[in-house]
């Protein structure tokens, strides 16, 4: 699977990501930062990848339908920081078939996902 990871979350996501042998790559390594959810998500979607990411605006569904991206993970998590966003990865590929992701939206919590598509 190809991810993208946001600006918002640490470059270990992106090492997690490639060690369980995902191409992955960071927006902020494409000079992407700052862009508009829409303008990343489109260019994500072009490039065949699943934006990875801890802005909520991206779980909405009407905004973002599920048919039109290579998929949307949304961590949302209680205490933001490191070790909460390496806990939410490593959960993410020990929970969801990440090959199935296209055209589906995955909340992960802390301790567990949601997953939702069209």
């Amino acid at each position: 699977m190809k991810f993208k990871v946001d600006e918002n979350l640490p470059r270990e996501v992106i090492q997690i990501l490639v060690a369980a042998g995902h191409d992955s790559v960071s927006a902020l390594d494409q000079d992407l930062g700052g862009e508009p959810d829409e303008v990343l998500l489109r260019i994500c979607a072009a490039e065949g990848r699943a934006i990875v990411t801890e802005d909520l605006d991206f779980a909405d569904l009407r905004r973002f339908p599920p048919n039109e991206h290579a998929g949307i993970v949304v961590f949302r998590l209680r205490r933001p920081g490191l070790n909460a966003a390496v806990e939410a990865t490593e959960l993410l590929l020990r929970q969801i078939n990440v090959d199935e992701l296209p055209g589906k939206l995955i909340i992960v919590e802390s301790g567990r996902f949601r997953l939702r598509e069209a």
